[in-house]
């Protein structure tokens, strides 16, 4: 056996020696990955990187990517307008936004309720900023509530925000301006003030507007996630 074949990786099923191509992500990152075109079942090798030891791991965690919208910074004078969790195993978005009723009656517990549902759907949450804001937001607010909030480490959590931060270097650091330098592009909205007061009255208009901008936030976060991703280690930091 050659040392170019000792080196080589294997077919895990058919134990055949396999040659690397360059795959073209999605995300327009190039990454060599290593399949064996007989059977399609990834390679295994000593000499992993990172993210080779753990990527058949990652890839089994089905990820939803989280951001909420509040009246306020302050879960002690704030609530939840509405949230949106888009899915990595496909186009869905789960989410539930407030209404009148609510306002009038228990505020936000009904939307935390739901959210609490989804959020057992997912092995890891990715948020933007999450770790400072959305996580202890949402915490707050639910044991005020005294609903049963996740326990540390019950589910995994990335933070983007630290990943931008800290792996690249940009003028400023928001979700919008790394998404727009790295892809051209971005789907998120700006709104003024005006529909954060109708939204505290209960008008429908200005919270399906707000809750839209929720979902865009997080279709834009899933599609950051995915060029960034393999820019960082993987982690088991729970919420």
């Amino acid at each position: 056996m050659s040392d170019t074949q000792t080196a080589a990786k294997r077919c895990r099923k058919c134990g055949i020696f396999l040659t690397p191509y360059v795959n073209w992500s999605e995300s327009r990152i190039i990454r060599h990955d290593f399949i064996c075109k007989v059977c399609n079942s990834p390679a295994q090798s000593k000499t992993d990187t990172h993210w080779e030891k753990h990527r058949r791991k990652f890839l089994q965690e089905h990820i939803g990517f989280l951001d909420i919208e509040t009246s306020g910074h302050d879960a002690n004078f704030g609530l939840v307008f509405c949230y949106a969790i888009a899915s990595s195993r496909n186009k869905q978005i789960l989410g539930c936004r407030i209404t009148k009723d609510d306002l009038a009656g228990d505020m936000d517990k009904r939307l935390l309720v739901q959210c609490l549902k989804d959020l057992e759907k997912f092995d890891r949450v990715v948020t933007y900023y999450g770790s400072r804001f959305d996580v202890p937001f949402l915490r707050t607010r639910c044991l005020y509530h005294r609903l049963p909030f996740p326990e540390y480490g019950q589910i995994f959590h990335t933070d983007l925000y630290y990943t931008v931060k800290y792996k690249l270097r940009l003028g400023r650091n928001s979700q919008e301006v790394a998404l727009r330098f790295l892809t051209g592009d971005c789907e998120k909205t700006h709104f003024g003030r005006d529909y954060w007061i109708k939204a505290m009255t209960g008008n429908e208009k200005a919270l399906r507007y707000i809750f839209d901008h929720c979902k865009r936030d997080v279709r834009d976060l899933r599609r950051l996630y995915e060029i960034l991703v393999y820019q960082r280690g993987y982690s088991k930091r729970g919420m």
